[in-house]
């Protein structure tokens, strides 16, 4: 069981260092652009509360994190027409360039990751996880 558990701190540790080195770049904190990538590649989850929710994610993290990428000029916040306490956050055009960069440094940590796989062996490991993931429920 020690080695599952090690196994997901080294895996958390390789892909914060892969992905990272993009933050860097645009010199942008891990976790601006951890916001970033999930509102790129989840256009429908758009609130502070979906990020916090699906990713799992402080509030005041995330809260930290859109206040500077709004200052950053990398974010917009539109109100919702019809319940005005819902904020939608909309990704600028000028950060397209970083979600182009970070998706590229997170399909290269899949790959490495998963180097060697097999099709079958990662259908068997996506129902391993499920299964993880319906116990913890």
């Amino acid at each position: 069981m020690i080695l599952f558990f090690e196994h997901c701190e080294r895996m958390i540790d390789f892909y914060n260092r892969t992905v990272n080195k993009v933050a860097m770049k645009h010199d942008i904190t891990f976790m601006e652009f951890t916001v970033l990538m999930f509102l790129s590649n989840n256009p429908e989850y758009d609130t502070a509360s979906e990020i916090v929710k699906y990713r799992h994610l402080s509030k005041s993290h995330v809260s930290m994190s859109l206040k500077t990428l709004l200052q950053k000029n990398m974010i917009e916040i539109i109100i919702d027409d019809i319940d005005h306490r819902v904020s939608h956050i909309k990704l600028l055009p000028n950060t397209k360039v970083i979600t182009d960069e970070g998706r590229v440094a997170q399909k290269e940590f899949f790959e490495a990751v998963f180097k060697g796989f097999e099709e079958k062996d990662f259908e068997k490991l996506k129902q391993y996880i499920i299964q993880i993931n319906n116990n913890i429920k």
